[in-house]
């Protein structure tokens, strides 16, 4: 282990500070900056002091792997919505979670028998919305700010659409007896409303990657006695699930780490280029470590390389091109393929008229392909509009492109990570927040969002644009080749 920075002793001295005041604890972390490492140093000074009982948050499944091979078994390790799951396991033993979609809505509200609904598919996906916005708020009840504007029609009424997301949250709430799924944000907003039950009995709660938390995640930790959370402002990447920014919105006592152990000063220049292009400035200034010497090249012959892309359909294009050259067997992707495979095998049916197996609920209410065009574009679905272009992009190795997410989402699902043999790991900017790779290429699908248009279209979202790919850039620890013409301008400048 690394002999701790000032930075980081200063952190467990307010660490220490904080318990006795029952203030939090926020601090602001850069890429690579040790976080895990100062959190687990916390840990066992708080727990010198007599606290005992602890709990590591993460933000997902994969982190909270890591945490409990970083933290002793002493430290109880869960995601939020693991602590809320643990807390109504009683009521959730005879519930199926899982993805809520527009015909469980219909079926579950009858909304098939019911008048002066122009589109049922299109008023029951308006109405998740507006519950998944409800979730994701600290809200106790349902009111207009949470409704899809989209939702309200000439006969539909306000009172209505907040009558009838209330009735769906009801219905998909564990403590209902409904055979609709009970969503994963359902059973956390539950929680919150009883008052996120157990989140007390903790000595000590231990927040990571806390940057991407949402209100509704907020307004549980509020319960806790003593609350450390660690995070990047600048690697908040979720704002479209509800993330706020959530280590700006925090009370209590702040501080930082700004050194990197991941990558060496020309990384984090560029970093620091990067985020300055942001409407928020960041308020930390990211520092290399000297004796790592990260280039801005392309890694080494024959070694083994990630490459982060954008979209899945950049992706996806290059893992094609490594099937047709036989190289899939060296293939990792991270992420659910199996899902797309499946989301892409139903769009390639619609568009020849055949149906070749299970048909994706995504797609359940499309009768034909051009229908599902229509509803992308009416309603600004882009789950459905990126499976609708990929559809169009490799129609003619439809049983290609599918064969080959089918081929390689199972050997990602049978490893779980990246084995040894594998040459090429493919991954989205959402996937890789807390990775890192030895090499890795950044892909060119992100100069898209970055043209004088869509930097105006985006507005102040653009920021969430250049936190994905400050995430991007900072995940390589010897080489980092840089196939985006935007960021290498940022270089060159």
């Amino acid at each position: 282990m690394h002999v701790q920075t000032e930075e980081q002793i200063h952190c467990v001295n307010s660490a220490l500070r904080a318990a006795n005041s029952s203030k939090p604890l926020v601090i602001e972390a850069g890429a690579g900056c040790g976080k895990t490492t100062t959190l687990q140093s916390i840990s066992s000074a708080l727990f010198q002091t007599g606290h005992a009982n602890q709990l590591y948050l993460a933000y997902n499944s994969a982190l909270a792997a890591a945490g409990r091979d970083a933290f002793p078994s002493g430290v109880e390790v869960r995601t939020v919505h693991s602590a809320a799951y643990r807390a109504l396991s009683k009521a959730l033993v005879h519930r199926k979670t899982g993805t809520v979609y527009s015909k469980h809505i219909i079926d579950a509200l009858a909304l098939d028998g019911r008048s002066g609904i122009p589109d049922k598919f299109a008023y029951a996906r308006a109405l998740l919305t507006s519950m998944e916005r409800f979730c994701a708020s600290a809200d106790n009840n349902i009111c207009l700010d949470h409704i899809a504007h989209w939702l309200l029609h000439d006969s539909i009424s306000k009172e209505q659409a907040i009558a009838d997301t209330q009735s769906l949250f009801q219905l998909v709430s564990p403590l209902s007896k409904s055979n609709i799924p009970v969503s994963h944000d359902a059973y956390l907003k539950t929680w919150h409303l009883l008052g996120a039950p157990g989140m007390n009995e903790y000595d000590s709660v231990l927040v990571d990657e806390a940057q991407d938390s949402s209100a509704v995640m907020l307004a549980c930790l509020e319960h806790a006695n003593n609350l450390i959370a660690v995070g990047d402002s600048a690697q908040q990447i979720y704002a479209f699930r509800g993330a706020v920014d959530a280590l700006r919105n925090m009370d209590g006592m702040r501080c930082s780490l700004s050194q990197s152990f991941r990558f060496g000063p020309e990384v984090a220049i560029l970093a620091n280029k990067l985020l300055q292009k942001k409407k928020v400035k960041p308020s930390l200034f990211l520092k290399g470590m000297a004796a790592k010497g990260t280039t801005l090249t392309a890694a080494p012959k024959g070694e083994a390389v990630t490459k982060i892309y954008r979209t899945n359909a950049e992706l996806v294009k290059d893992a094609l091109m490594l099937y047709d050259y036989n190289r899939s067997d060296q293939v990792f992707v991270i992420g659910d393929l199996e899902d797309l495979a499946l989301k892409v095998r139903t769009a390639f049916d619609l568009k020849s008229g055949v149906q070749s197996g299970k048909k994706h609920p995504s797609f359940f209410q499309f009768k034909s392909f051009s229908e599902a065009e229509v509803w992308a574009e009416k309603y600004a679905d882009a789950e459905i509009a990126q499976i609708i272009s990929m559809t169009k992009e490799f129609d003619s190795r439809s049983s290609d492109v599918v064969g080959m997410l089918e081929s390689i989402g199972a050997r990602t699902k049978a490893y779980k990570k990246p084995p040894s043999d594998a040459k090429f790991v493919l991954t989205t900017a959402h996937r890789c927040k807390g990775l890192e790779w030895a090499n890795t290429i950044i892909a060119s699908d992100f100069d898209k969002l970055f043209t004088p248009f869509n930097q105006k279209r985006l507005g102040s979202k653009v920021d969430d644009e250049l936190n994905l790919l400050y995430v991007a850039l900072t995940r390589g620890i010897q080489t980092v080749d840089i196939r985006s013409s935007y960021l290498m301008d940022i270089a060159k400048a």
